[in-house]
């Protein structure tokens, strides 16, 4: 063999190992992206099974929470904020960087079960690591049987929380932000009147986004 032979035989070899390796690497982006697509997807029917059945158990009440002085809405919502960790039912406006990309947060009461420990589930996001491994983590907020607040992880990989708030005008729905519901009673629409919340979680693991929404209805 010759050696313009041995070189271009060299050439054909490092190109066809070159195209293997371009291949090689690109199925393993597309596992790598299956992989955490169908994580986030279950992470993400994991958090809305679990704040729909808030949702569902949620009830109309009148009056006020005797044992803890609180008067409980059934939902209630707030635009980029988070609940207190001092009070139940209390929401407080987040901003700069304790806000994640403006997520808002909610809560749900269950006056039919409200001895219990569990009557009382409040939603919210908040970072979580620090530098390179930050992460945005969904929590949930709830009441013991004495009266003390406990946040708990549920998942990870959030990078935003909102929610809209409808309400029944004109034979449809109506969808509005939180700040829209009038706190006055003289004013349409009010906390009484919403119908349904939608709830839009956005998650990113690695390079993979996802962005998922759902709509739970009231029963009240």
């Amino acid at each position: 063999m010759t050696l313009v032979e041995v070189l271009v035989s060299s050439v054909i070899a490092s190109i066809v190992l070159l195209a293997s390796s371009q291949a090689c690497f690109q199925i393993y982006q597309v596992a790598t992206q299956q992989n955490n697509l169908s994580a986030l997807q279950s992470e993400a029917m994991q958090a809305f099974h679990i704040m729909g059945e808030a949702i569902w158990h949620a009830q109309a009440r009148t009056g006020s929470n005797k044992s803890s002085g609180t008067s409980f809405s059934t939902v209630m919502a707030k635009d980029s904020a988070a609940p207190s960790n001092r009070k139940a039912g209390e929401l407080q406006v987040r901003k700069g960087a304790a806000s994640i990309n403006s997520s808002d947060t909610f809560y749900t009461y269950d006056a039919q079960h409200k001895k219990g420990d569990r009557s009382y589930k409040a939603f919210f996001v908040q970072q979580q690591g620090h530098y390179a491994a930050r992460d945005g983590v969904l929590y949930i907020q709830t009441q013991n049987g004495k009266g003390h607040l406990q946040n708990d992880a549920l998942i990870a990989h959030i990078q935003s929380m909102q929610i809209q708030v409808g309400v029944i005008q004109h034979q449809s729905v109506l969808w509005l932000e939180p700040y829209q519901i009038n706190e006055s009673k003289k004013r349409f629409p009010q906390w009484k009147d919403v119908r349904a919340l939608k709830i839009q979680l956005s998650l990113q693991k690695g390079k993979t986004p996802l962005a998922l929404e759902r709509i739970f209805a009231l029963r009240h």
